[in-house]
């Protein structure tokens, strides 16, 4: 039931309510106030009965005038929108269409009756929606007024009529939705299209084809001739007469040219034409279809320019070049002119063999392994293998190989090396002698040091870890630590001479240990150039001198303690004659003296003191034997080395063993060696408070070893008195050594080497 016909039922009881109420309030017979009330209500709703039949009847009259009146409309052409406005009074009616998806414009999309995409359409407050079916399947939808809802059986019954309009209209709107869905791609495509009459002239063109005449826009092209817009001048005579030719039929062709457009813009367009049939089979237009090709076309002659370029490099470059299959076979035309000329194979030589037959066999393996990684896409590093000429030695060649196209398109190899025999020879030289540099370096018993122009150390060799106390990675870039304060000027003089390019050898410095300690050493530094003659570093050599120096000071101390020693003798022969001999000779003379002066008057008395001076004189050549014997033994002028020991071992109180080689000796050696055993055997007696000594005296790889030892207390200095001192100068003065071990309770050994080479008695 409508809204309408509820409100009038509303309407006609409230009618019937306020006659009932009136009547009652009017009479108070309650018969016939009851009798009024139900004949009251019987007219009532006989009325509303009567009232809806002929509304019903109005509106079925009314529903097949409006079908009658829309299908007269459609009949007489126009469209479902009018005429469905109109019959139904609503200028705001909508008419969509659904696409049909099987056509391909758009899925299940809606649009207009001209074609344009519209939303899915929804009802809403304002709008009702009514879907037109055909088949099961929605073709259209309807949005009008939401008044009309009350009168649902005149919008069926119109829809209904107008069904077949629908569809007609449905499929002109998706004909629309082609014709513009074509334009667009028209328009869009990067291709180029154009549409020319039968006198080729233009009538329509897309996008592309107006950029690439140069215009800016259609209509100062449209109606001009398609020569006029794209063959230069010197060639449309024979396009003309090519395209009357074609005429009538216009068969479908393809053809390149190029032209200079209207912005002066040099284009090449690759074009393909058809007719364009009517119904009949008459053409009444041409299309042609064009592809701008001009950048291909400029690529296409930069890639010849490139070609023919990289052909020159290919024939000039010294590099060699091989070109293989992926199975290693060197191709026609595969080799370049820099590897003929160093191996001495042409390419008719090559073409067909094996990269592998240039090979030496030490080398096949890995290098076929290259060469099939890289026909697999993969780029091999530099390798070097070992070629083989047409004649001559092997060479080395440093050579890569990547995966490349050749002109047809196949995968193929290319090979590139450079011959480096030559280098790798020099390399080779080069890292032997670096080797060697290296090996003089760390062998080196002096400290070498390469300090750069910032003063860092650069080079720090194992003699200098030695001498100086750091290791190499301590110092390895920083600044030179064996430098004290004190010294930082004088070097710094010295640095600045060296990187002038002057050289300084012998210069006698301290510098410090790790620990601290100070050392003497020799420096000589040299500056370091590189290829172009620039200083950039120095290298100094270090020599450790404190055994020299302490040795020189030695000497020095040697020499002045032979010096006093010397004094002291003849300080001590002096005082011996004066005391000894030279009294008793004064004494002899005056004795003489006197017996001369009674010889005389008093013989006897002379001759009593001529006996006295006999026996004084015979006790001063006991005292001068006896001074002469602590000077040079008699014993060992006489009769040797040897017995001159077995006299001291005699007068020893303690038991020696001596085992004494029979050896020729110079004086010098022979009372060198005396003396350290008479020395060494007093000590003995003196301070040892040993039981036995031992005595040997040999030759020893051209030296006189002289070594005595006893069995005593030990803990002997020999620093602590003047005799060991004395006879480690006697022997220093001969250029031998004397040692002393001597542990606490271990007893003492005093050894002696004295040189015998300068004699030649080595």
């Amino acid at each position: 039931m409508s809204r309408l016909t509820v409100a009038f039922g509303l309407a006609l009881l409230v009618v019937v309510a306020t006659v009932c109420i009136a009547l009652v309030a009017a009479t108070s017979d309650g018969t016939n106030r009851w009798t009024t009330i139900v004949l009251i209500v019987v007219v009532g709703v006989t009325f509303v009965v009567s009232g809806l039949t002929a509304l019903a009847r109005r509106r079925e009259n009314l529903a097949r005038s409006s079908v009658t009146d829309v299908a007269v409309a459609l009949q007489g052409g126009a469209p479902v929108r009018e005429a469905l406005a109109d019959m139904l009074r609503d200028p705001s009616l909508e008419v969509l269409y659904r696409l049909d998806p099987r056509r391909g414009l758009g899925g299940a999309g809606w649009v207009d009756r001209e074609g344009h995409d519209v939303p899915e359409p929804e009802a809403d407050e304002a709008r009702a929606l009514k879907l037109v079916e055909l088949g099961g399947e929605p073709v259209a939808a309807i949005l009008y007024d939401v008044t009309l809802e009350d009168e649902p059986e005149l919008v069926d019954a119109v829809t209904a009529t107008a069904a077949l309009a629908f569809h007609n209209e449905r499929l002109q709107a998706e004909l629309r939705a082609e014709i513009r869905l074509a334009g667009v791609l028209a328009d869009t495509t990067p291709g180029l299209l154009s549409n020319v009459d039968t006198e080729g002239r233009i009538i329509k063109l897309n996008l592309a084809t107006l950029m690439a005449s140069g215009y800016s826009s259609d209509e100062e092209v449209r109606g001009k001739h398609f020569w006029d817009v794209f063959i230069d001048p010197e060639e449309r005579d024979e396009m003309i007469a090519r395209f009357r030719a074609a005429a009538p039929g216009f068969p479908p062709g393809e053809y390149e040219n190029a032209f200079t457009n209207a912005r002066g813009e040099r284009r090449v367009i690759y074009w393909r034409s058809a007719p364009v049939l009517d119904q009949h089979g008459r053409v009444v237009s041409i299309v042609a279809g064009g592809l701008d090709v001009t950048d291909r076309k400029a690529r296409e002659h930069e890639a010849e320019l490139r070609r023919g370029f990289l052909d020159a490099i290919t024939v000039a470059m010294p590099s060699f070049l091989i070109a293989v299959d992926p199975n290693g076979i060197v191709m026609e035309d595969g080799v370049n002119p820099a590897f003929t000329e160093a191996f001495g194979w042409s390419s008719a030589d090559m073409g067909g063999r094996s990269f592998l037959d240039l090979v030496a066999s030490e080398y096949q393996y890995v290098d076929r392994m290259t060469i099939a990684n890289a026909a697999n896409g993969v780029v091999q590093a530099e390798r070097e293998s070992s070629w083989l000429p047409r004649e001559g030695a092997p060479r080395v060649v440093a050579w890569s190989a990547r995966p490349v196209l050749d002109p047809q398109g196949r995968n193929i190899v290319l090979v590139a090396g450079s011959d480096v025999t030559v280098r790798r020879r020099r390399e080779e030289e080069t890292r032997a002698s670096e080797e060697r540099f290296r090996a003089v370096v760390d062998s080196s018993p002096v400290a070498i040091v390469e300090l750069g122009l910032d003063d860092t150390v650069k080079l720090w060799n194992p003699a200098a870890e030695r001498i100086f106390g750091w290791a190499a990675e301590d110092v390895i870039g920083g600044e030179a630590p064996m430098v004290p304060p004190d010294r930082l000027g004088e070097f710094e003089t010295l640095v600045d001479r060296v990187r002038t390019g002057s050289s300084v050898e012998g210069f006698e410095t301290v510098r410090v240990r790790r620990d601290g300690t100070p050392i003497a050493v020799s420096v000589s530094t040299a500056p370091v150039h590189d290829a172009r003659g620039e200083v950039i570093s120095h290298m100094a050599v270090f020599s450790d001198i404190s055994d020299r120096k302490r040795q020189e000071e030695e000497l020095r101390a040697s020499r002045a303690r032979l010096v006093e020693a010397a004094d002291d003798a003849r300080r001590k022969l002096e005082r011996n004659l004066h005391d000894g001999a030279q009294q008793r000779l004064v004494a002899l003379s005056v004795s003489l003296r006197l017996a001369e002066s009674k010889l005389g008057d008093d013989p006897a008395t002379s001759a009593s003191i001529l006996a006295g001076a006999r026996e004084e004189l015979t006790h001063a050549l006991e005292d001068l034997r006896e001074l002469a014997r602590g000077i040079h033994p008699a014993v060992l002028t006489d009769r040797g080395l040897g017995a001159a020991v077995d006299a001291l071992v005699a007068r020893s109180p303690l038991p020696v063993e001596a085992d004494i080689e029979p050896v020729p000796l110079p004086p010098a050696v022979e009372a060198a060696a005396y003396y350290v055993v008479a020395e060494a055997l007093t000590n003995v007696v003196k301070y040892a408070q040993a039981s036995s000594a031992v005595v040997r005296i040999a030759r020893e790889n051209g030296m006189l070893a002289v070594t005595v030892g006893d069995d005593g207390i030990g803990g002997a200095d020999p620093a602590g008195g003047s005799g060991l001192r004395g006879l480690a100068d006697r022997v220093a003065a001969l250029d031998g050594s004397l040692s002393v071990a001597s542990p606490q309770g271990g007893g003492t050994a005093v050894r002696a080497e004295i040189p015998l080479v300068e004699e030649g008695l080595a």
